[in-house]
């Protein structure tokens, strides 16, 4: 069967191009590559290890960080749409022992982020504020691993208690085909003295002992990881941190990734230093070798029936019966062009239902994941669209107006979603507190009549592929590829107005936030009664009659 986008469902993110060269040597077959959106910048290499299809991602070389990490990873979840879970896997530096209760994390041992204490695995320890006492103060928390991701790594540690890990074997199949990735040996992991003078010359300071390990493979540590933007190259500040969150490695890209909302995530490292003064690069390609080596191991101990589940179970955040129930009587209306979803107007005030990007309001931000929910039709459907019922729909599937306009056309999708707000009138409401709002909306309503609606929720398509017939015509068809996300239709409430008297006013009406004094004087005198000044918005129960073209589910 040929491959697709949706035939994915590991997501594997590297940093580092050592790393990324690591993780490709472990790919039972290789694939080819696959088309991409023009919005997707990535470079993927694809392939399957054990039962499971594996598409891999580096970050652009010289940008590190959250931020890119998280850029790279909404890219692949969007143009790979069936990915169960997402690796962050690469190299890091470990937190040697500092007391007894402490793992003796060394140079090319492994570290796995796992639920721990109250964090979910990573801890963004630069993420927060600095409070009265000058004193730093963390904010926030990060979502742990996806349940299948940990209950696998369950599995990996009862074998490694009975002595029958499999990473020794891994890491030599790596070191085999590339002899790069070798160990630099014991000889040179040297641990400098934290406690040693400050001001001495990093060659001068003196080296602690450790015993010597019974075993040259890795060790594998589970904890916290501490991840930041900033590096961490100073004993003193590793240790008053690892101290503080009982943290076992730092990084810089884990933490833009634990909350992204379709792309839950584990995180590996492989130590390459420890994260003081003597930062060096000899142990990055073991440490790169021996993180992919256990990733490995880990996604051989997942059932390749357990991921098509979730897959077909991703719409796990479907709306719920009273949401479906409020937002079912109102139709989708069709756009005159798609849009990118990244315009993301969802919640946002427009006066062209046609276009909702021609004259639109929004707030400084969108709607947060909490206040919308998303539900999604998974694995390939098709839209049969009609020119003879549908006609609008010439221009919604074809962007470039190409071909002649009674064609029937047939729209097949790699999925499909709805996205909704939870509770419109609430969003509305807290709208019509801002007076940029309330001053937007009175313009419109004032200078040019305009009707105002609402985007209470929208359509999209993902990796869309047109084939247009003619209709009495027996010459085929035409095909036309559209990659990435496209909006193509969106349900509107109308927002309805009525002015009051002076008079006609009560205190408690003026309490709603809905309800205020025109920010225009040229209403009228506002001490005289007779004059309507005060204006109370609400929104409407259907669409009205912008557009009532009713959009085929999918």
């Amino acid at each position: 069967m040929a491959l697709n986008h949706d035939s994915y469902r590991i997501g594997w993110i590297c940093a580092l191009p050592i790393e990324m060269a690591a993780a490709r040597i472990l790919f039972d077959e290789r694939h080819p590559s696959l088309p991409q959106p023009p919005t997707d910048t990535n470079s993927y290499a694809l392939g399957k290890i054990q039962s499971h299809n594996v598409v891999m991602a580096c970050l652009p070389s010289g940008v590190y960080g959250t931020t890119s990490a998280a850029v790279v990873a909404k890219q692949m979840s969007t143009t790979f749409p069936g990915l169960s879970f997402g690796l962050m896997v690469g190299i890091g530096g470990g937190v040697p022992l500092i007391s007894r209760s402490s793992s003796d994390v060394r140079l090319g041992d492994v570290v796995v982020g796992i639920p721990q204490n109250s964090l979910g695995g990573v801890v963004a320890y630069d993420y927060g504020k600095t409070i009265a006492d000058g004193n730093f103060l963390r904010t926030g928390s990060l979502n742990h691993p996806p349940w299948s991701l940990l209950t696998a790594v369950s599995n990996i540690r009862s074998l490694y208690l009975l002595g029958q890990g499999r990473i020794g074997d891994i890491l030599n199949q790596i070191i085999a085909e590339c002899p790069d990735f070798r160990s630099p040996g014991p000889d040179h992991d040297q641990l400098l003295d934290a406690s040693s003078d400050p001001d001495l010359p990093v060659d001068k300071r003196p080296v602690k002992q450790r015993p010597t390990r019974s075993s040259d493979a890795p060790h594998v540590h589970y904890g916290t990881i501490a991840s930041g933007n900033r590096l961490i190259k100073h004993a003193k500040t590793r240790d008053e941190l690892a101290a503080k969150y009982d943290i076992l490695c730092f990084e810089m890209e884990a933490a833009g990734l634990m909350d992204l909302e379709h792309f839950p995530c584990l995180v590996i490292r492989g130590i390459s230093d420890y994260a003081d003064e003597f930062k060096a690069k000899e142990w990055q390609p073991y440490a790169a070798a021996a993180a992919a080596a256990y990733t490995k191991e880990l996604i051989s101990m997942i059932p390749r029936d357990q991921l098509r589940e979730e897959a077909r179970n991703s719409v796990s955040n479907t709306p719920s019966a009273e949401a479906c129930a409020t937002s079912s009587s109102i139709p989708y209306g069709l756009l005159h062009q798609v849009f990118p979803v990244e315009d993301n107007f969802l919640g946002s005030l427009t006066t062209n239902a046609l276009w909702p990007r021609q004259n639109f309001h929004a707030l400084p931000a969108p709607p947060s994941q909490s206040q919308f929910i998303v539900n999604v039709q998974q694995r390939s459907h098709t839209i049969k669209i009609s020119v003879a019922s549908h006609t609008s729909f010439s221009a919604i599937v074809d962007i470039k107006r190409r071909g002649d306009p009674d064609v029937d056309r047939t729209i097949r999708v790699d999925r499909s979603s709805s996205c909704m707000l939870k509770n419109s009138n609430d969003w509305f409401e807290e709208m019509c507190t801002r007076r940029n709002t309330r001053k937007w909306m009175e313009k419109q309503l004032i200078r040019s009549s305009e009707r105002i609606y609402l985007v209470v929720g929208f359509r999209s398509l993902w990796h869309r592929d047109i084939s247009s017939i003619q209709a009495d015509s027996h010459n085929g068809s035409n095909s036309l590829p559209c990659l990435g996300e496209a909006v193509y239709a969106v349900q509107y409430r109308e927002v309805k107005f009525r002015w009051f008297r002076r008079r006609d006013v009560d205190a408690a009406r003026l309490q709603r936030r809905n309800c205020w004094q025109s920010l225009f004087t040229d209403r009228g005198d506002e001490s005289d009664d007779e004059v309507e000044n005060y204006l109370e918005a609400t929104l409407n129960e259907d669409i009205g009659e912008a557009s009532t073209t009713e959009v085929p589910h999918t």
